[in-house]
């Protein structure tokens, strides 16, 4: 089924996330301006910022090397260079001279950390979040399976998958279709609780798709994954940020409430 888990539950109030509403950056006249910086997406309350850029998957080889290349390994390939604003369409090589190769099979994932990294992520965060803390779990309103209509199944036996799973997921549908939403002036999201550990509640399902904003109760640290992104922004205290930037798996940069995040921001390459 789409959208099914018993590692999280819906919330039907969305009042925990009021601070995070309120903390965003408001909506700017200026269009040059609007959208355009961290402070959009995190709110301007933490002490320290961190980019982790999602990795680029790599298929070229036939399997016989790693799944995931680093953003530092493209750009050092293409002659560009890696900074807090860089935009990976800058660095990707997409506009060099016609038959030149290109070490990767697909561009970062927008809106999702892949596995891998969430789950590196997440013991990350685990170090600064006492076990028994509740977290909340924002999730985009908009991904294909959340409503009626909006995913179907394909393949073999199809037709039957739909019908054994109808009864349950019209009900989700339905529930889906009844909570309220964190409403910001970017996004809204639908709104689930549990322990850190169901950060990967619909990563480990076939949606596949990972948390747009997540923070523990106590508001230590916040993730905020962009749908329309290829990075995610983590803000936290020094020592967790700092964590997040010397994790090894993760490819993590240092950033701040004012960095651009447009791809105009990237004037470097």
């Amino acid at each position: 089924m789409w959208f099914y888990t018993k590692k999280i539950d819906l919330s039907f109030d969305v009042s925990p996330a009021d601070w995070f509403v309120s903390g965003l950056r408001p909506r700017s006249p200026d269009p040059e301006e609007n959208l355009q910086r961290v402070a959009y997406l995190v709110p301007d309350v933490f002490e320290s910022y961190a980019r982790i850029l999602h990795p680029v998957s790599d298929r070229t080889d036939g399997g016989g090397g790693p799944p995931f290349l680093t953003w530092e390994l493209v750009a050092t390939k293409n002659g560009k260079k890696i900074h807090p604003e860089v935009q990976f369409e800058r660095i990707d090589g997409i506009y060099r001279a016609p038959g030149d190769h290109m070490p990767w099979g697909n561009n970062p994932q927008e809106g999702s950390l892949v596995r891998e990294h969430l789950k590196a992520l997440m013991r990350v965060l685990a170090q600064f979040t006492p076990a028994d803390e509740l977290c909340w779990f924002g999730l985009w309103e908009g991904w294909g399976g959340l409503s009626k209509g909006s995913a179907v199944h394909m393949g073999r036996n199809a037709t039957q998958r739909t019908a054994a799973e109808a009864p349950v997921q019209e009900t989700l549908y339905d529930q889906y279709a009844m909570a309220p939403r964190i409403e910001t002036s970017i996004r809204n999201y639908i709104l689930f609780s549990g322990a850190l550990s169901g950060a990967d509640a619909f990563v480990e399902t076939r949606d596949n798709q990972s948390m747009s904003i997540w923070w523990p109760d106590n508001r230590s640290w916040l993730v905020s994954t962009e749908i329309d992104f290829r990075s995610t922004y983590v803000g936290g205290s020094k020592e967790c940020i700092e964590a997040i930037l010397n994790d090894p798996v993760l490819e993590a940069l240092p950033a701040t409430a004012e960095d651009r995040i447009g791809l105009s921001s990237d004037t470097v390459n």
